[in-house]
């Protein structure tokens, strides 16, 4: 039971990171450079062809079916509907269907009822809430300030509550990425436009009192390189962060001026200790 309609823009990118992952060799010692394969601008690659073609329900099910074959292995035989349901419904809302909604979908013979469940289940407020979280975590978002005193940060809650809301309202990933990193230029005047940029400030903030110009400039420079490092991994895959110190190991980062330019626009976003 593989046809579900998640079509949600927000996880294109990931099917396609998925696929390529897939698709491509990893060898090790190996030093990526401007061609590396996940530099490359997205493409949509052609479906393999495989011997089982009967199991295929969509596209992505042929590449696993060629990892597969390719080493002597067979699908596992489909599951229940009492457990596609249970599946769905921790996976989608963190939440355990009820006892009438996994007996509607038992009893339900129709060729859509999967696509349906699914649909009710993105429909639901709990979606956002539950996917919120794994995004919150990418951004280094927390409810306290981190550090010695650790110290509650009381204002935090309106960008979690944007984060729930855009997945809820099925906002496009490249208007979600945008609005994070240039809201207020996007939407001037904008409640959301300035909501959306608590993406950039919700790191660890150290409130200790620096006792010296040069533990000032020390500290400062610790929340830039966090911010950086945020923004490149979380939207270019890329751990540009490490290249604060040396050239990068494997990817394509020479240090440290060019970390440098990069991190000049977000200077003025990082709060001052």
């Amino acid at each position: 039971m593989y046809t579900a309609k998640l079509s949600r823009t927000f996880w294109s990118s990931g099917f396609f990171a998925l696929v390529l992952s897939l698709a491509t060799p990893i060898f090790g010692g190996e030093k990526a450079g401007a061609d590396w394969w996940s530099l490359q601008p997205v493409q949509r690659p052609d479906t393999p062809k495989v011997k089982n073609a009967q199991w295929l329900r969509n596209p992505i099910d042929a590449f696993v079916l060629l990892r597969l074959e390719a080493r002597g292995l067979a699908p596992t035989p489909e599951a229940s509907r009492r457990t596609i349901i249970r599946r769905l419904s921790y996976n989608l809302t963190g939440l355990p269907p009820s006892p009438a909604e996994v007996q509607a979908f038992v009893e339900d013979k129709a060729p859509d009822a999967y696509e349906k469940v699914v649909d009710r289940l993105l429909a639901s407020p709990h979606y956002g809430e539950r996917w919120a979280r794994h995004w919150l975590d990418v951004v280094h978002f927390g409810e306290s300030h981190g550090f010695e005193y650790n110290q509650p940060r009381n204002n935090s809650w309106p960008y979690r509550n944007w984060v729930i809301r855009a997945l809820n309202a099925d906002l496009p990933y490249d208007r979600f990425v945008k609005m994070q990193i240039a809201g207020d230029m996007i939407e001037p005047g904008s409640a959301d436009g300035i909501i959306a940029l608590g993406c950039l400030v919700t790191g660890p903030h150290n409130t200790t009192r620096p006792s010296n110009d040069t533990m000032r400039k020390t500290m400062r420079q610790d929340e830039v390189e966090d911010l950086v490092g945020m923004v490149g991994q979380t939207f270019l895959g890329l751990t540009i962060n490490c290249a604060r110190c040396h050239d990068h190991k494997f990817d394509p980062i020479p240090t440290p001026s060019p970390w440098r330019r990069r991190s000049k626009p977000f200077r003025n976003r990082v709060r001052q200790p």
